[in-house]
């Protein structure tokens, strides 16, 4: 019985602790980068793995909930979308 007291004590303590404990947020400055499939350039028919990057810039914009950023794509190894199915082309 003190066993079950205990547990429950000691995860109430760590519900309650979770609660207080910051968010790990990731940094504005920071790039996200996904990877896809596409065509090197329009009238190919190629398709290659492409890592998409979005950038935050230092613009202002109107908007205060609002943050520009700049896209930029790069053509990468295959193997970073093995995991991903390739579009069918025509």
């Amino acid at each position: 019985m003190l066993r079950f007291i205990l547990i429950a004590l000691v995860t109430i303590e760590l519900v309650l602790l979770s609660g207080f404990l910051p968010a790990k947020a990731s940094s504005p400055s920071q790039a996200m980068a996904t990877y896809t499939w596409g065509y090197p350039y329009v009238g190919s028919t190629q398709l290659v793995c492409k890592q998409i990057e979005a950038k935050p810039t230092d613009s202002a914009v109107p908007q205060k909930d609002k943050q520009q950023i700049k896209m930029q794509s790069t053509l990468v190894s295959d193997r970073f979308c093995s995991h991903l199915a390739k579009p069918s082309t025509f």
